[in-house]
């Protein structure tokens, strides 16, 4: 579905109607004149601005209405005077009362009612039906990248994650669809084979707004605010503003206290320091320049082929089918050096027992007649996947539990790691070929995964170094030297009878 637009420089007649205040800034293409669309815009300062911390208030760049603020409950105020939206979110059924679903449904909305694909007029005029016309063409998020650019993600924690979530963009649009194909608008303006101009690609459209420029207000929680979502980010030490709500409900863009700006430079929030590498590459589409740790990998795992457990563990740990490595400092940690590597998983606990440790799983009838799988250890009821670890911390072989955890855990980041390696000679060689890389792979995107890439590289490699360790001290356990003496008795027992 085509989509109307207006250039970043004709926001201020926007602002002006709708009550937008913009103190000393302005707004413009992001990056130079002939920067790529996927740069979207930027806030930029008109005249140079200097926030002290003895200041009695706060530097305002930026104040948005309340009324302009697009959360669920606003949504469902639209759906009030707009009947075609309120129809979409009524036959969406529960997604529609979420707050992601409503907000992509009334932006599917805003699109639709100002495409020059679509000869009626469909919802009511708003102002933020307007100020979508202001998005960028594109956005550089992953849920966009060719069949090309996402076989480069291979080995990395997003690509698991990034193909799940475009198989759960494709299920929600199917959704919409047979929710929504029998009102007559939208069966006539989305779906007729004809006349329907709706596409997939306008649902991972919204979803990539949303997404991106999503805001948590306090006392709202999530939610888009116009003009504010143009901030881009700078890292928490650079950064110059923030947002925050004022006591009438407005959201500000204030500078930050102890910060300036001078004329001409953007105006930057942070999105969170906090944040992995591959959490900001899968929400934003990037990478910060200043970004040199991956923070956080996630892995897949899987029970072995030989557990016979594996499918009933599966069913009890579907909502934790991962493994967290994180890279975090601790309080005590000495300055400058580099941060501890830890890892959090409650299904890597399940691989690593079974019934003849004390584990059962079986199936109980609940008062209502309906059986449901239920978990005990020593006859103890698991009531959560995460209370396993718990029983496993207060037992004796306690020691021999993490044993197992961590051999199958470096087991599965050494394997990882090789694969890794072996990608890089491919990535290496696409780098190089300018005539491969034009043709399949846009160059800004090869340079954001080769980095992303080697961030998560070099936490996959202090984990070895960590796991390894904590391998070593387990094996000196005296549970651990007992409990391997026991087994190596039984095997020469065995052998010995042979």
């Amino acid at each position: 579905m085509k989509r109307a637009s207006y250039p970043a420089d004709s926001l201020a007649a926007w602002l002006h109607l709708n009550e937008v205040v913009a103190n000393g800034v302005t707004f413009q293409k992001a990056g130079s004149v002939d920067a790529d669309s996927d740069k979207g815009n930027a806030i930029v300062a008109t005249e140079s601005w200097v926030s002290n911390e003895s200041d009695a208030e706060p530097t305002i760049l930026l104040r948005v209405p309340a009324d302009l603020i697009l959360s669920l409950e606003t949504v469902h105020d639209h759906a009030k005077s707009d009947h075609h939206l309120r129809e979409v979110l009524e036959a969406a059924g529960g997604f529609g009362t979420t707050t992601r679903g409503a907000i992509l449904i009334f932006l599917l909305l805003q699109i639709t009612h100002s495409s020059p694909d679509i000869p009626q007029t469909i919802g009511v005029s708003s102002p933020w039906a307007d100020y979508v016309k202001f998005f960028p063409g594109r956005f550089p998020l992953p849920t966009f990248y060719s069949d090309e650019e996402i076989s480069l993600l291979k080995g990395t924690s997003l690509e698991s994650p990034l193909a799940s979530k475009v198989a759960a963009l494709q299920r929600e649009f199917e959704h919409l669809r047979q929710a929504t194909e029998s009102i007559p608008w939208c069966r006539q303006c989305w779906w007729d084979e004809d006349t329907g101009k709706l596409t997939l690609h306008d649902w991972l459209y919204v979803d990539a707004a949303y997404r991106s420029r999503m805001l948590d207000l306090p006392g709202i929680g999530h939610a888009m605010v116009p003009c504010i979502d143009m901030a881009n980010h700078a890292g928490e030490k650079k950064a110059k503003a923030l947002y925050d709500m004022d006591a009438a409900g407005r959201v500000i863009l204030q500078l930050r206290w102890g910060q300036s700006v001078h004329q001409g430079e953007e105006v930057t929030i942070s999105y969170g320091d906090e944040k992995s590498a591959s959490e900001m590459f899968f929400t934003y589409g990037f990478l910060p320049d200043d970004l040199s740790d991956a923070k956080q990998v996630m892995l897949d795992m899987t029970f072995p082929d030989d557990d016979p457990l594996a499918v009933a563990k599966n069913m009890l740990c579907h909502k934790d089918p991962g493994v967290k490595i994180v890279a975090r400092e601790d309080e005590d940690q000495a300055s400058g050096s580099a941060p501890q590597i830890y890892w959090e998983s409650q299904i890597l606990w399940w691989a690593s027992v079974n019934e003849e440790d004390g584990l059962h799983i079986g199936v109980a009838q609940r008062m209502d007649g309906t059986k449901e799988l239920e978990a005990t250890w020593k006859d103890k009821k698991i009531e959560s996947p995460g209370q396993l670890q718990e029983f496993l911390a207060s037992d004796p072989s306690w020691d021999i539990f993490q044993l197992r955890a961590v051999v199958l855990l470096l087991d599965q980041v050494e394997t990882l790691l090789a694969s890794s390696h072996q990608f890089d000679n491919i990535m290496d060689r696409i780098h190089d070929d300018e005539i491969l890389t034009g043709m399949h792979v846009r160059p800004g995107i090869i340079t954001e995964i080769f980095k992303l890439r080697e961030l998560e590289e070099i936490l996959m490699q202090r984990a070895v170094q960590t796991l390894t360790s904590q391998r070593a001290s387990l094996l000196e356990s005296p549970a651990v030297v007992s409990y391997l003496t026991q087994l190596q008795s039984a095997v020469e027992d065995v052998e010995d009878f042979s």
